[in-house]
C-alpha cells in the first residue's frame, strides 16, 4: 500500500504538498455546513410548526418526527450538496487521475463545464440513502427522548 499507518501518511502528504494537503476541502467543508444545517433546522421544525397548527392539541409521535426529519434531510441536502461535492473532489486532487483544481472556484467551473450543473448532483442518490435515515432517526430519537426528560422533570 502507498500509505503504511496514520502517521506516514500524515508525513507524506506534509512532504509532497505542506500544510494546505492536510486541510483541503476545509474551506468548502466549513462553507458547506452551514446552508445545510440552516435548511435542515429551517424545514423540520416548519414542518413540525405545520402539523401543530394542524393537529391541535395533539401530540406528534415517532413517525411524524421521523417524516419532518426526512423531508428536511432531502432539503436540506439539495442546498448543501454541491459545496459537499466540490469538497470531496478537492480532498480527492491528489489522487492519480483525479484533475487538479487551484482552488473551489475552479473545481466548480471545471465541474459545471464538465457535466453541466447536474454534475454538481452527481451521486446524491447514495447520499440520500445515508442520510435521510440517520438525519431521521436523529430527530425522532431526540423529540421522543426530550418529551421523556420533560415528563420526568414535572414529576
Amino acid at each position: 500500500s502507498e500509505y503504511s499507518s496514520v502517521a506516514n501518511t500524515v508525513r507524506r502528504v506534509l512532504q509532497h504538498e505542506g500544510w494546505r494537503g492536510l486541510f483541503g476541502g476545509l474551506g468548502a467543508s466549513i462553507a458547506g455546513i452551514i446552508p445545510y444545517a440552516g435548511t435542515d433546522m429551517m424545514v423540520y421544525q416548519t414542518l413540525k410548526d405545520q402539523y401543530a397548527d394542524r393537529n391541535p392539541g395533539a401530540d406528534p409521535g415517532p413517525l411524524v418526527f421521523l417524516g419532518c426529519g426526512a423531508v428536511s434531510s432531502v432539503c436540506g441536502q439539495v442546498v448543501a450538496y454541491p459545496l459537499q461535492l466540490i469538497r470531496t473532489r478537492l480532498q480527492a486532487q491528489g489522487m492519480s487521475g483525479m484533475p487538479q483544481y487551484t482552488g473551489a472556484l475552479d473545481c466548480l467551473r471545471q465541474t459545471v463545464a464538465a457535466g453541466g450543473v447536474r454534475a454538481l448532483y452527481s451521486g446524491i442518490g447514495p447520499n440520500f440513502s445515508k442520510a435521510i435515515p440517520s438525519v431521521a432517526i436523529s430527530y425522532a430519537t431526540y423529540e421522543e427522548a426530550r418529551k421523556a426528560l420533560v415528563a420526568r422533570s414535572r414529576e
